[in-house]
């Protein structure tokens, strides 16, 4: 909510999850979120902005880049 908030989404984005597979090992957690485009000259920018910032919290705290799904052109800059 904070990147959100940061690039000028004026109310609290939803967010939602489910867990698809389980392993011994841990989880597959898909993490979903969505906010009102309203207002902002460029909501592709700011979504892009969001989920990145996302993604860096849960690779922080040990999460993975991807599940079976690859990596892609949306996450090839955490490749190094």
């Amino acid at each position: 909510a904070d990147a959100a908030r940061a690039r000028g989404v004026a109310r609290a984005p939803f967010v939602s999850c489910r867990v698809t597979q389980v392993y011994d090992t841990g989880a597959c957690i898909y993490f979903y979120f969505g906010f009102i485009k309203r207002g902002l000259a460029d909501p592709v920018r700011v979504f892009t902005e969001v989920e990145a910032a996302a993604r860096d919290e849960i690779l922080a705290h040990g999460g993975s880049l991807s599940h079976h799904h690859g990596i892609g052109k949306h996450r090839k800059q955490w490749m190094a």
